[in-house]
Order: C-alpha cells, then sequence, then structure tokens
C-alpha cells in the first residue's frame, strides 16, 4: 500500500467507479501484518512512472486501449464482471496485487497477473525495499511483496463505490487497524470491495449505495505515509483476497490459486462514466443542424440519462434525454460551417466527448411565396402565386401545397396549379410553401374559396321596366319581381312545378324594386313610386296585403334586409344623395335615420345574422362602397371596395352563411361581375359575362347557393344560378 511511484511496463492507469463494499476479515493474523507503506509524504498527486520516463496522457490513453484489447480476449468470459474504477479522472498506481502470497508474507518476489515477476534478488527499489526489479540489475520494479490489492495516487479526493451493494463497514477496521478509515461494501455478486487509509466516510454500515455514489475522502489514515486509496477486492463468503484482474499469464500458471477471471465491466478497468458516442453526423437546416449519433457500447454502468451536443464554433448547445438518438441543434448562422461533438451524461457525470461530426453549412430556406390567389369555379380551385422575395441560400427545387385541411402536395417549379376534385360549397383555403436544398420555408396563405357550379345565363322573357328584385321564402323556392314597362309591379315564382306565370301586384313604380323575406312564407316588397315616396307591399303566405306609403324622398330605388322574424329594415338614397335607414320592429315603423354617404345610385342591403345589417352603394367617383352594422358595435365606417358600376346602376348582394357576402354589379362594359367576401378578405372581381341593362338582383337559399336575375339587352329577364 505504497504511494510511491510504481514502474508500470504495461501502463496501468485505474479510473474511479461504485462498488458496494464487504465485511471484515476474519483472519486477524493474516491482516495485522499490514506494512507501514514507508513513503513520504508528498504535497500533489505522485507520478507512475516506467524507470524514469512519466507517463503522458496519450501514452496513458495508448495503454488502456491496449490492454482493453487484451483482456478482452483473454479473458473473453466475464460472466462475472462487475467493477468500475472508484474515481472518474486518470490516477497513478503504485502497487499492485500480489499474485504470490498475497497476505503481506514476504516471500522475495512480487507475482503480477500478466505473468510477470519482480525477484529481490534482481534488485531492490532504492526507495521501498519490498519492491523488486524483474530484470537483474534493471529499475522496472514491481511493488510490493506480499500486498493484496490495488494502491491508487488519490491526494484527498472522492472515492466512488465500484459497484452497487451495501456498507458492512463504515469507519475503523478494528480486526486490521493498519488499514485505517475504512468503507467495506458487500455486493449481489458475492464478492466485496475494500476502500482504506480514507480521511472521510460519506456512507454508514447497513446503506445501500449506487455504482459511482461518492463514499468517502481519499487520505492518510492507518499505517499510510502518504494520502492513496488502497482498493481491494474479496470474495465475501471466504473473505479471500483476489485480484478484479484475473489472470492473464500463461495458463495454469497463477501462484494465487483464488481467481475468478477479470471483473472488470467490459475486461478492463473503467470510468463509472458513459464512453463516448459513435458515428456522428450532422444534416443541415435552415438556422440548425439535426445531428445523430450511436449511442455508446458502454454506459459507465449507469443508463444514459442526457446526451449532450455542442456545436463548434459558436456556443449553440442541444441536450436530449437518453434513449434518444439525435436532435435538432437551433441557434446557428446560415452561411457558417459547423462541426458537432456529443458527449453522454449518466447519474454519475459526462463521459468524454466524440469525436467531431461532418462539417455542415446551415442554409437558409427560402421565404414566404407573394400573392397567393385562389379562384374557384365548379369543383375546383386554380391557385397561383409569385415566387418568394428570398430564395433562400439556394435555388427553388419546388413547392408545396397544403389545404387547411389535408395533405401536401408536392409541385415542380411552377407559379400555379389546378386543385379539383373539391366539394361545391365547401369552403377552402390553401397554403403554398417554397422548397430549396434544405426544405421548405413559411408559407402564404390563400384566400377562402368556395367552388361553385356556375350555370349558362337562362331567357325567363318578359318586358321590364327596370331591374328585377328576387327573395326566398325556403329553400328550393324563388320569388322575384320586376317594375313592367306599364309601371306596374309584376311577380314570377319558382318553385317545386318550375316558373309561373307573371302576374300583376298593381302600384305605379319607378325604377327597381326591393324584396325580402322576414318570415316563413312572407314576402315583403318595397317601390319607389311615382311620388318619389317609399311604398310597401306584404305577403302574409295566403294573401297579398294593400300597397301603404312610407315616406321619404326617394333619388333612387330602396333596399331592404331582414335578420330575424318580423324585422325589416330598409335603405334608400334620398334626393340629398345621402343613405336614409328605417326600420319595422314587428310593431311599429321606426322614423328615418340618415347613414350620411354620397350616393349614385340605388344602394343594396342583406343580413347574414341576428343583429347584422351589410349595405352597399355605388359613390359618386362610380365605385361601390361598403358599410355595416352590429349590433354589438353599431354601424362602421363606409370602405371602397372599388369596381366602376355603370350610370345609373347600383349593386345587388346575397349571403349563403354567416360572414359570406357575394356582390354582383352592372360594370361599365354592360357585363355582369362579382366579387365575395369570405370571412377574412374581400376576393378580387371576376366577370361572369351577359349584356345587363340595369342593375341586378341576388338571393341565396341554402349553402353554396345563389340565384341572380338581370334585365338583358332586350328588356327580357335574365338568370344564372351558382351551386
Amino acid at each position: 500500500m505504497r504511494i510511491q511511484a510504481l514502474a508500470l511496463a504495461l501502463g496501468f492507469l485505474v479510473i474511479g467507479s461504485v462498488q458496494t463494499v464487504a465485511s471484515a476479515p476474519t483472519n486477524p493474523a493474516a491482516t495485522l501484518t499490514e506494512k507501514p507503506e514507508g513513503v513520504v509524504a508528498v504535497t500533489g498527486h505522485p507520478s507512475a512512472h516506467v524507470g524514469a520516463a512519466t507517463l503522458s496522457d496519450t501514452q496513458r490513453a495508448m495503454a488502456a486501449a491496449q490492454h482493453r484489447t487484451a483482456f478482452t480476449a483473454q479473458n473473453a468470459a466475464l460472466s462475472s464482471a462487475f467493477l468500475t474504477r472508484p474515481y472518474t479522472t486518470w490516477h497513478d498506481i503504485t502497487s499492485i496485487f500480489d499474485h504470490c502470497n498475497p497476505d503481506y508474507s514476504v516471500d522475495g518476489k512480487v507475482c503480477q497477473f500478466d505473468g510477470s515477476v519482480g525477484y529481490k534478488s534482481y534488485g531492490v527499489d532504492p526507495t521501498f525495499y519490498l519492491g523488486y526489479a524483474q530484470t537483474p540489475g534493471g529499475g522496472n520494479y514491481l511493488s510490493y511483496d506480499g500486498h493484496n490489492g490495488w494502491d491508487y495516487s488519490m491526494y484527498y479526493e472522492n472515492v466512488r463505490a465500484a459497484g452497487e451493494g451495501t456498507v458492512s463497514l463504515a469507519g475503523t477496521d478494528t480486526i486490521n487497524p493498519c488499514f485505517g478509515q475504512t468503507v467495506i461494501i458487500n455486493h449481489p455478486s458475492g464478492y466485496s470491495t475494500r476502500y482504506s487509509h480514507l480521511s472521510a466516510i460519506f456512507v454508514t454500515a447497513g446503506q445501500n449505495v449506487t455504482r459511482g455514489q461518492v463514499i468517502a475522502t481519499s487520505g492518510n489514515t492507518g499505517c499510510s505515509t502518504g494520502p492513496h486509496l488502497h482498493f481491494g477486492v474479496y470474495i465475501t463468503n471466504s473473505w479471500t483476497a483476489i485480484d478484479p484482474w484475473g489472470w492473464s499469464g500463461a495458463a495454469g500458471a497463477d501462484p494465487w490459486p483464488s481467481d475468478p477471471g477479470n471483473l472488470w465491466l467490459t475486461g478492463y478497468a473503467q470510468f463509472p462514466l458513459p464512453w463516448a458516442p459513435t458515428n456522428v453526423t450532422a444534416v443541415a437546416a435552415d438556422r440548425s443542424a439535426v445531428v445523430s449519433w450511436t449511442a455508446p457500447s458502454f454506459d459507465g454502468g449507469n443508463p444514459i440519462s442526457i446526451y449532450q451536443v455542442n456545436a463548434s464554433p459558436g456556443t449553440a448547445i442541444a441536450t436530449v434525454a437518453g434513449p434518444a438518438t439525435s436532435v435538432r441543434v437551433s441557434g446557428l448562422t446560415d452561411g457558417t460551417t459547423y462541426t458537432f461533438t456529443v458527449t453522454a451524461i449518466n447519474a454519475v457525470g459526462s463521459g468524454p466527448g466524440s469525436t467531431a461530426s461532418n462539417a455542415v453549412v446551415p442554409v437558409a430556406v427560402p421565404g414566404p411565396p407573394q400573392n397567393v390567389r385562389a379562384v374557384a369555379s365548379g369543383g375546383t380551385v386554380s391557385l397561383s402565386w409569385a415566387p418568394p422575395i428570398s430564395n433562400g441560400s439556394s435555388p427553388i427545387t419546388g413547392y408545396t401545397v397544403t389545404p387547411a385541411s389535408g395533405t401536401a402536395v408536392s409541385l415542380g417549379v411552377t407559379t400555379s396549379t389546378t386543385v379539383t376534385g373539391l366539394a361545391n360549397g365547401t369552403t377552402y383555403r390553401f397554403t403554398v410553401a417554397a422548397v430549396n436544398a434544405i426544405g421548405a420555408g413559411a408559407g402564404s396563405t390563400s384566400n377562402n374559396v368556395t367552388p361553385l357550379a356556375v350555370s349558362g345565363w337562362e331567357s325567363l322573357g318578359g318586358s321590364l321596366g327596370a331591374g328585377p328584385a328576387a327573395a326566398s321564402t325556403a329553400s328550393g323556392s324563388l320569388d322575384f319581381f320586376y317594375t313592367g314597362t306599364d309601371g306596374a309591379l309584376w311577380h314570377r315564382s319558382w318553385g317545386s312545378s318550375g316558373w309561373t306565370a307573371a302576374t300583376s301586384l298593381g302600384g305605379s313604380l319607378i325604377g327597381n324594386p326591393a324584396a325580402v323575406s322576414s318570415g316563413s312564407g312572407r314576402l315583403d316588397v318595397f317601390g319607389e313610386g311615382q311620388d318619389k315616396q317609399l311604398w310597401h307591399r306584404a305577403y302574409n303566405g295566403s294573401a297579398w296585403s294593400g300597397w301603404e306609403p312610407l315616406g321619404g324622398l326617394l333619388s333612387a330605388a330602396p333596399a331592404v334586409a331582414s335578420w330575424g322574424s318580423g324585422r325589416l329594415d330598409v335603405f334608400i338614397a334620398g334626393i340629398d344623395n345621402q343613405l336614409w335607414h328605417r326600420w319595422f320592429d314587428g310593431t311599429a315603423w321606426s322614423g328615418w335615420e340618415a347613414q350620411g354617404g354620397a350616393l349614385s345610385a340605388a344602394p343594396a342591403a342583406v343580413s347574414w345574422g341576428s343583429g347584422r345589417i351589410d349595405v352597399l352603394g355605388r359613390g359618386l367617383d362610380s365605385q361601390l362602397w361598403h358599410k355595416s352594422f352590429d349590433s354589438t358595435s353599431g354601424w362602421g365606417g363606409w370602405e371602397p371596395l372599388g369596381g366602376l358600376l355603370a350610370a345609373g346602376t347600383g349593386p345587388a348582394i346575397s349571403s349563403w352563411a354567416a360572414n359570406r357576402l357575394d356582390i354582383f354589379i352592372e360594370g361599365q362594359d354592360r357585363a355582369l361581375w362579382h366579387m365575395w367576401w369570405d370571412g377574412s378578405s374581400w376576393n378580387p372581381w371576376e366577370p361572369r359575362g351577359g349584356i345587363i341593362t340595369a342593375a341586378p338582383a341576388a338571393v341565396s337559399w341554402g349553402q353554396g347557393r345563389i340565384d341572380v336575375f338581370a334585365r338583358g339587352g332586350d328588356n327580357a329577364l335574365y338568370h344564372l344560378n351558382y351551386d
């Protein structure tokens, strides 16, 4: 048990580990002969030496690798192996286990486990009388004669259990006080480990300990002349000292009969720390990299709890819990070359870092595509977009198109596509992302679109003196009204039997009428009389009422909306060109209220929910203007919606779902034009053809259904529908 440096031809350098301790020896006579080390105390770590040369870390690592190979080959059967070193950093070995009488009996020779022998007759170590040369007159000494354990030059450092077990002794070994302060751990394998000459003890008898747990501090107690650790292994039931390295010399030549074989995990004395992960690879991504590795083949005797990945250069770090073997390292700089090392960590601490991964250069993914636009038609949506402003750091190789609830479709380098097989009446939204060699960039989202099949124009005949009005009292039911050339109000309806013949409802009107249904079977029709007043007539499901005057001074046809049973909201353009409003609450009519604006044609109005009204009007600039009412927030201001309306004609508006608006106008080219609000944005104007000569009318009686009526160039009534 000497602290003096030992000449180690094989460069043995043992590393700490965690284990349990055995009971005290049962043969006092054999252990009371423990000899003092006879070594002068030192102030630092003593150095092992081969001759006069101190081993470098490189030499130590080479020796460790050589011994790992040699002992694994020579001790293939490691079924009893359970030990790891009782520390976690390199320490020099100053004394070995003497296979020739490891009972502190001096017999003039020291036998090492690999078959090497030092003889007293060859020469005595001048610094210690029990160390003997291995060759006549040589300086390659083995120490020391009769020693029954291994001495490590640990200078008041943490001592760790070499394996799990139960503490059987924590204090002075009264049977062999020369060991000084001692911990003995009994292990489940039937072996015990001894840790002696300690300066402090952190466990108690009966306590269970785990591998690598700090159990004590090395020291200089007992029969020791310098701080170090004596580490011994015993067969517990017979208390027989054994060498944890077993015997690797000539077969059958071990002078010590008690040889259970190599007891070190992996066949070599390992630290209780994981080995380095292997096969570390990295794949670049945008401002990041995905690093993968193979778990180390030795985990230090405790499960790996964490892997830490470090980027170089820089300080980027990523961690992941074991047993995962891949993680994304973020916070990198695109265009910079990086490598990565991986460290495995168990309950004891960190193992060595891996070799560096392949070098990678994070590259930016493309930016979002620009101006993504969706246009619907029957069962299809046409998507178009412009390339992103930035390609990232690599050319664009394609695009992906993803429905709001669906599977992404990969496309080549294109800026448009058509999505087919869609359900008419269902609203869709699409996200388009650009892709380069690194991956997909951020997506841009299209407007909401609802595929609807659009019929062609059909002629319903008649001779209209102005534009029509339309209403629906139930699904599949249509009522449209128009002012005839005779000034009377005319009515036709559509139902299960098809279109009815036109019927006159009398009156003397100017311009377009307005119509709405405020309840099942209920119809309310409004018109501008020859006296410029507002006139009203109603159908209660069985009969028409007479005409009633509602006052006002109109400069254009009225508009009407209903957001509940018996509720009517009527709008007119006054002779001052302002929008004016009055309403019926089911009991009485309100007075007129001004809503501002400067209109140059008849307004249009619709409601898509309780307490909600949307109103449109043609401004003096020929553009379409919009304002809305919500019962929770009141009236909003006017907003321009663009378009160029034909002179003197107002818009039409309908709604087939909450927050859905469809607008139709007679353009300055006399064609029908359509735009819509999808709940989040206004969609652009689209042409619907035809030659119309008055403001159109639009009504919806179900999901995705719109019926549009217009006066043609021959003054006949024309109809088309979206479905």
